[in-house]
């Protein structure tokens, strides 16, 4: 009796082995291409980019029971950016940074001054970006930010005062952002930065406890949200 070849079997076999085998050269290829890709992006990255930032802080001066409003002032800083690779930089500053704050008269306690103070600090930081898969023009950025104090400035309706406490002479205070590049050398940054260290202590030099929320109050903080531009005006090859 004759035996009849099972037809569809071995086609099915056929097919599979040949579609198998296209998926396997297919996925090399592809791994090959952006390995190449990656490896031409990593040969065009500078070896570092130097520019300069400007741009409006808007401050608040918070803590032990003192509420002072935002008084515009600017920064202005000089940046250097280490490219690691596509999508990882290390980032560093550093530059000028003036914040200001305005006290507003509290009647209902007595009290009727209206004070303005400007802080005037050598601020440095140091830190790292990361461009967003999706688009890379768009990137996080996230820094540590120590600053010297130069100088401050209290004034009431009357003129500048004398008699005040003084803001402490070192800050520290972490910042995250975001930034955006228009152009190969222009991009718009905007960041929130917030003291980790009182920027003025309380009058007595203590800590003060609350019973009802366990607050240890250490004095009075920074915080202050930063919008600007950044030009990059040289790049090494």
């Amino acid at each position: 009796m004759p035996v009849i070849a099972p037809i569809h079997t071995l086609s099915l076999w056929s097919f599979a082995r040949k579609y198998l085998l296209f998926a396997v050269c297919y996925s090399w290829g592809f791994a090959v291409q952006a390995q190449a890709l990656e490896s031409t992006e990593m040969e065009e990255l500078p070896k570092f980019r130097v520019g300069l930032e400007a741009g409006a802080l808007f401050s608040t001066l918070s803590g032990s029971g003192v509420v002072a409003l935002q008084l515009p002032g600017i920064t202005a800083s000089l940046v250097l950016e280490k490219p690691i690779n596509y999508r990882w930089e290390a980032a560093a500053g550093a530059g000028f940074s003036m914040r200001g704050f305005v006290r507003n008269p509290d009647p209902d306690n007595g009290d009727f001054k209206q004070l303005t103070a400007r802080f005037n600090y050598l601020e440095l930081r140091i830190g790292a970006k990361y461009k967003l898969l999706n688009n890379r023009n768009l990137a996080l950025e996230a820094y540590l930010m120590p600053a010297v104090l130069l100088g401050q400035s209290v004034r009431d309706a009357f003129g500048a005062l004398g008699n005040v406490q003084q803001g402490e002479p070192f800050d520290l205070g972490i910042s995250f952002g975001v930034s955006y590049a228009v152009h190969p050398k222009w991009l718009f940054t905007a960041r929130f930065r917030h003291s980790v260290l009182p920027v003025i202590k309380n009058v007595d030099g203590n800590t003060q406890f609350n019973p009802v929320f366990g607050q240890v109050n250490l004095g009075q903080f920074h915080a202050s949200l930063m919008a600007g531009v950044r030009y990059t005006f040289f790049v090494a090859p």
